[in-house]
């Protein structure tokens, strides 16, 4: 055997994987070295699962947390891990190492770590904008593999809304639900939840509100005090993805409310599921940089004294939730925006013929540390209005 055979034949294929984690500054590696105000503010608000409930991988939570303690900042941190998954990709797609199921999940992870990025930050900055808007097209690529999604524009008297529809298969589809977030948490951000739902054999509109998401940066809708006008359309467009089938609502945190005072207007749907409804949106104005976050979504001024006026038209009273449908009301003993007494007061408020009140001992607001016990009622209940 030739000397270059032998030689050719020891030759090995090494190649190296780093999962880092973000650059930490001022800490850098030191543990309890929080960078400032806004990065202690978002580790109490934002706990491993409140970051996945908003689609932030576990893994990329962990590295996420533990950075933030070690010293990175808040944005910085999010958009380096963000930038780290989008090199990752290219790299295994330049060597044909992806399949339509890696891309999806790499695009998702992406999407959920740029909206997160932005998470703290109150105002309408172009900044929060752009990044927002580049966060929907990694979600919109992303959905794409999924033929059950689309991306829909429904036009209301108070400007566009925009949602994301998840169809059931027509053959098994028992009903639309429509399910629709908070402060926080907007329409791609209730993806675990509404996909829950759709597992069910439901249709599904996520929807952007006024004042939320890409209904707020691509077409310029905000909140004012006629919000409840944009839900008439709404309501049209969940009636023609199947006439024949009933319709339901799910809010969550100021959705909750919003929800049931849709059913008092306009009892399009037969059951409203209710999950930590804050009772009085207006009373949150006490603190400046909680009024300048519910300012933004009134305008990209920042006229919190106007902002306020036009959050007491959502504020919940007896007469504004009164239906005579089934409603689930979930609350959490550990709720700090809602004491059970409240939740309590508001489904005695609705009257409603057919009440269900789900407690969860510990829970916080929205019930996000248990996912599964939280979307197994869901369904179960849905289920049983079927």
């Amino acid at each position: 055997m030739s000397v270059e055979v032998q030689d050719s034949l020891l030759k090995r294929e090494y190649t190296e994987y780093e999962f880092s984690y973000p650059t930490t500054s001022p800490g850098d590696g030191e543990s309890s070295v929080v960078a400032g105000p806004r990065e202690e503010a978002g580790l109490r608000q934002f706990d491993f699962t409140r970051l996945m409930a908003y689609g932030i991988e576990p893994g990329d939570a962990t590295r996420f947390i533990e950075a933030l303690k070690e010293g990175a900042h808040w944005e910085e941190a999010a958009r380096e891990m963000e930038s780290s998954l989008s090199d990752r990709q290219s790299i295994w797609q330049s060597r044909e190492m992806l399949s339509p199921a890696l891309t999806k999940e790499f695009l998702e992870r992406r999407s959920a770590l740029l909206r997160i990025s932005q998470a703290m930050e109150v105002r309408n900055t172009a900044r929060k904008r752009e990044t927002y808007l580049e966060a929907a097209r990694l979600y919109s690529e992303a959905k794409s593999f999924d033929p059950r999604y689309s991306s829909e524009q429904i036009s209301t008297p108070v400007g566009t809304l925009h949602a994301w529809q998840i169809m059931a298969d027509s053959s098994t589809s028992r009903g639309t639900v429509l399910v629709h977030g908070g402060v926080d948490g907007w329409s791609m951000d209730w993806d675990g939840l509404a996909t829950e739902v759709a597992s069910e054999g439901f249709n599904v509109i996520v929807l952007d509100g006024p004042g939320q998401g890409e209904s707020r940066f691509v077409y310029g809708t905000y909140l004012t005090e006629f919000w409840s006008d944009a839900y008439g359309p709404v309501i049209e467009h969940m009636k023609g993805l199947d006439p024949e089938l009933p319709l339901f609502a799910v809010g969550n945190s100021m959705a909750a409310g919003i929800v049931l005072q849709l059913q008092n207007r306009f009892r399009a749907f037969s059951g409203v599921c209710s999950n930590g409804p804050v009772a009085s949106m207006s009373g949150l104005f006490t603190g400046k940089t909680y009024g300048l976050k519910l300012a933004s979504f009134c305008g990209d001024g920042e006229d919190v004294a106007h902002a306020q006026t036009v959050f007491r038209t959502v504020d919940l009273k007896s007469e504004r939730v009164e239906q005579d449908t089934p409603v689930l009301l979930l609350q959490g003993t550990a709720d700090p925006m809602v004491p059970v007494a409240d939740g309590k007061q508001v489904l005695e408020w609705t009257r409603s013929p057919r009440q269900s009140f789900a407690i969860f001992e510990r829970g916080e607001h929205v019930l996000n540390r248990f996912p599964s016990d939280k979307h197994m009622l869901l369904r179960a209940w849905l289920n049983s209005l079927t």
